[in-house]
């Protein structure tokens, strides 16, 4: 069993140690805790300034959002790390499929997000004018599914980036979209049709639709059909992401790309 684990909590303590988040103390409070809450109090005053009275449903959603952005960003920050390290060319085309890397990618801020968004879900709970205690434990029961499709999802977004000359510009592309196509502000039943259409194939739709459910009383029943959208889009990102740099991967063995990846 030591075989099997000694790669893993090795890859782990690089990726702690290697962290931009974890860089300092300020660093860390800012990135995994300012950002956060300040990009769930923005959503809520916009939310606010339209005139909707469900603010605590689009807290709750906000923190969704929030959580998987955090994951993505993480990711891809690690694995553009180990890219200018020389590390990343290395190990896709020796090593592709070698899961303890990729699990020490996504691990670290998978954790951090995934702890920042279970205290901030406390806190809206707490500032709630109506305290329900069961939504409050579906909604933390939840959270650890979010951060697993944001897992997929995260690495699916880094690999898309790999055929590609700036490592970040699927991530700042997702980053601009799900803000506004995730259904955060309104529910996805209120956007216009097509909009609808694309917003079924991004990231963390069905889980903020599953979250508005969780957060108005309902049980995980209810909301199992969005559970399993959300599941099927984000293993969808990360199958798409590993066929898309595989692609590279077999061309750069094959000598028809003489280059770096990236």
């Amino acid at each position: 069993m030591n075989g099997l684990y000694d790669p893993i909590k090795t890859a782990l303590k690089i990726s702690k140690v290697s962290s931009p988040e974890l860089t300092n103390s300020s660093t860390a409070v800012t990135s995994l805790i300012f950002v956060p809450l300040f990009e769930v109090i923005l959503l809520v005053a916009i939310t606010a300034s339209v005139g909707s009275v469900d603010l605590i449903s689009v807290a709750y959603s906000a923190i969704v959002l929030a959580l998987g952005l955090t994951i993505i960003t993480g990711t891809v920050g690690q694995v553009t790390r180990d890219r200018n390290l020389g590390v990343l060319n290395e190990m896709l085309i020796y090593r592709f499929y070698y899961a303890p890397y990729w699990l020490s990618k996504v691990c670290v801020s998978a954790i951090l997000g995934l702890v920042v968004a279970m205290l901030s879900s406390v806190v809206v709970f707490a500032m709630a004018a109506e305290n329900n205690a069961s939504s409050l434990f579906s909604i933390l029961a939840f959270l650890p599914f979010v951060a697993f499709c944001a897992s997929l999802a995260a690495i699916g977004v880094s690999t898309l980036s790999i055929g590609l000359r700036d490592p970040y510009f699927v991530s700042n592309i997702v980053q601009g979209l799900l803000p506004l196509t995730a259904g955060v502000v309104v529910p996805l039943s209120s956007y216009p049709t097509v909009l609808q259409s694309i917003a079924y194939v991004l990231p963390f739709t069905g889980a903020i639709e599953a979250m508005r459910g969780l957060a108005s009383g309902q049980h995980f029943s209810a909301v199992s059909v969005f559970l399993m959208r959300e599941l099927v889009v984000c293993g969808g990102w990360l199958l798409v992401g590993v066929l898309t740099s595989a692609t590279v991967v077999r061309a750069i063995r094959e000598g028809r790309r003489r280059e770096d990846i990236w």
